[in-house]
């Protein structure tokens, strides 16, 4: 390889996907490297087309918590143990309350009536989400409610006239603030996401929602509501894919469990044959701490724990993340926050050690530290020497102006 390359890199692509690229190589020579797989229980890689498996065939029979106890590892052989729950599924309506969006009011309640109509679903209560970049929930769940929403306009004047409609419909922010607070609720009940706007065209939906799926186990979708048809989306697309082919005539639901019990649930688990991994609500980073002593995996949870901490909780975001970079470099695990470079001999260590280090110290990676060094002022020696000039120059410039006269 003759032309100038980055050196090699092992990189995050996405959730779980991990790219190693090796540069530079030298024309007919080899380089060898490796990666090493922190996971409790066995598991499969792909490589290309290549399947590898790791571990002994030996499941993990208890949970596992990190080592700051901020979060926990449920086996799947755990988690079939647990008790099955059914929760009731109720109609969260998500309402496009952009710019210029107010005179579709009447449009909305229509269209909520007609989905409500289809009775896919019998809720006895249902939820009006009015969304731009801001979020303001209503909840109807009494017959007064109802009454009012649909026949009073007086009601519908009012409601609609409380609502700011501005900027745009920032829809994948909508739905993350909803299914963190459903995820905190601990509700026997759960939501069907259904989004009206009356331009689908204008829906901003930035990122996937894959991290934040875990807080809806029964299903892996949400719905757009397109003349009179519910038209399916999935959670995990990185970019908004409506499947215009297909319309919903039924729903159907992914069983659950309830952990660690079904008397006083903390989570709702999807039933299947894959761990889950749970994080406390209450998620403290000053209890991370690289523990040598305990089993390198408990660190790696907590790689994991505040990786997607930081993703449900942006506005804590500079804190956890400087702390995630710091406990990755320290324990040597990588994170999607985090990647590893490939040296090819001791002093480049010592130099990225270095460069590190400088990082840690400040805000760099973040580039919020402002400098707030002060330039050094010129001495009053240099400054008299200055004045001196200008006032030469000025009185040479004036005597030559009266000798031309």
């Amino acid at each position: 390889m003759k032309s100038k390359r980055d050196p090699g890199l092992l990189i995050y692509k996405d959730k779980n996907n991990v790219a190693l690229k090796v540069f530079p190589i030298p024309g007919r020579t080899k380089r060898y490297t490796g990666i090493k797989f922190v996971h409790p229980e066995p598991i499969e890689l792909k490589f290309n087309n290549r399947v590898l498996k790791l571990g002994s065939d030996n499941h993990i029979q208890n949970e596992i918590t990190s080592i700051s106890k901020n979060v926990t590892y449920i086996p799947s052989k755990i988690k079939i143990q647990l008790s099955q729950t059914k929760r009731k599924p109720y109609y969260h309506f998500i309402l496009d309350s952009s710019s210029g969006n107010k005179k579709f009011s009447e449009q909305y309640i229509k269209q909520i009536k007609k989905v409500l109509a289809k009775k896919l679903v019998t809720p006895d209560k249902f939820k009006i989400t009015f969304a731009n970049y801001y979020l303001k929930t209503i909840e109807i769940k009494t017959e007064i409610d109802k009454q009012n929403i649909f026949n009073s306009i007086n009601y519908q004047k009012k409601l609609f006239s409380s609502v700011l409609f501005q900027g745009g419909f920032v829809l994948d922010r909508a739905l993350k603030v909803l299914l963190f607070q459903e995820a905190k609720s601990n509700n026997t009940s759960f939501p069907v996401f259904i989004v009206l706007s009356p331009d689908l065209k204008n829906i901003i939906y930035l990122s996937s929602l894959e991290y934040f799926q875990q807080y809806y186990p029964e299903s892996n979708y949400f719905y757009i509501y397109k003349n009179n048809k519910l038209l399916s989306c999935n959670f995990k697309e990185k970019e908004l894919h409506i499947n215009n082919k297909k319309q919903v005539n039924n729903f159907q639901w992914y069983r659950v469990v309830s952990w660690p019990n079904k008397i006083t649930p903390k989570r709702f688990l999807r039933l299947d044959n894959n761990p889950s991994i749970i994080i406390k609500k209450e998620y403290d980073i000053e209890d991370v701490d690289d523990n040598k002593k305990e089993p390198i995996y408990k660190a790696a949870l907590d790689v994991i724990g505040m990786w997607q901490y930081h993703i449900l909780c942006p506005e804590k975001t500079e804190k956890i993340l400087g702390k995630l970079i710091d406990y990755s470099s320290s324990t040597r695990i990588m994170s999607p926050a985090t990647s590893y470079i490939v040296l090819e001999n001791e002093a480049q260590r010592r130099r990225l050690n270095q460069v590190q280090k400088k990082t840690r110290k400040g805000k760099k990676f973040f580039g919020l530290k402002k400098d707030r060094r002060r330039m050094s002022e010129p001495g009053l020696f240099i400054i008299l020497i200055l004045l001196l000039i200008i006032i030469f120059c000025r009185k040479y410039r004036l005597k030559k102006q009266s000798q031309v006269i």
